[in-house]
C-alpha cells in the first residue's frame, strides 16, 4: 500500500488499451480515397501489413501509401473485420435525434 492509503495496482501486461479512437500515423490511399489508419493496428491483424510496416519496404517510411488495384468496398470490408468491430453497433430509429419542431 502506499504512503497515501491507496493500494497501488499495476495494469495488465498483456492487455492493449481500448479507444474509440486511435491515433492514425498513416494513410491508404484506394481507388483516390484517403484512409487513415493505425499502422500498428494493420501490423497487428495483417501478415502482409507487418512485412509491410516491419521489413525493409519503401512503405515502412511512407505517409501516404497507394494501393493500386484495391477496390475500396473490399478493403473497406477487411478493416471492419477488426479495426471497427469491437465499437460496431446497428443504428436503429431509437438512435437518431432529430431537432424538435
Amino acid at each position: 500500500m502506499a504512503g497515501n492509503g491507496f493500494e497501488e495496482v499495476e495494469p495488465p501486461a498483456t492487455k492493449k488499451p481500448r479507444t474509440l479512437f486511435l491515433r492514425t500515423d498513416v494513410t491508404l490511399e484506394v481507388e483516390a480515397r484517403q484512409i487513415h489508419v493505425n499502422r500498428q493496428t494493420l501490423a497487428d491483424h495483417s501478415p502482409v501489413f507487418k512485412g509491410m510496416f516491419e521489413s525493409d519496404f519503401k512503405e515502412k517510411h511512407m505517409d501516404n501509401i497507394p494501393l493500386p488495384g484495391k477496390k475500396f468496398e473490399d478493403f473497406e470490408i477487411f478493416l471492419s473485420s477488426f479495426y471497427y468491430n469491437e465499437f460496431q453497433h446497428t443504428i436503429t430509429g431509437n438512435h437518431f435525434f432529430a431537432p424538435k419542431q
